[in-house]
This record gives C-alpha cells, sequence and structure tokens, in this order.
C-alpha cells in the first residue's frame, strides 16, 4: 500500500492498535485502502461493499 493513507496511518500505529474499525465502501478504492491500512497497524477490520465482484473476493 502507498501514498498519503498509508503515510497518515504508519503515524497512528498505536492510536489503532487492538481496535476495531467498520469501513464501508471497502470493495476498492479509498476504502480498500484505508481498510488494509488500517488492518496493517493493529486494528480489527469489519468491511462492507455493496456489490460482489471477482477481484473483491481475493481479499
Amino acid at each position: 500500500m502507498g501514498g498519503w493513507i498509508c503515510n497518515l496511518l504508519r503515524g497512528m500505529r498505536m492510536l489503532f492498535q487492538d481496535k476495531n474499525v467498520v469501513i464501508t465502501g471497502a470493495g476498492r478504492g479509498i476504502g480498500k485502502r484505508l481498510a488494509l491500512g488500517f488492518a496493517e497497524q493493529g486494528a480489527t477490520v469489519l468491511v462492507h461493499y455493496a456489490h460482489a465482484r471477482q477481484g473483491q473476493k481475493k481479499w
């Protein structure tokens, strides 16, 4: 994961350790990047997206 989202979450590692995060619209784009970023920082992430597509099922 790269870009500004990654840089932002790197600085907040301790804030999200052992926290729960809900991301809607996490099937692609910014929502997906945020969900992955929070998970990398130690959060438990619940994701939601409206339509299951082949690429979204992989993660």
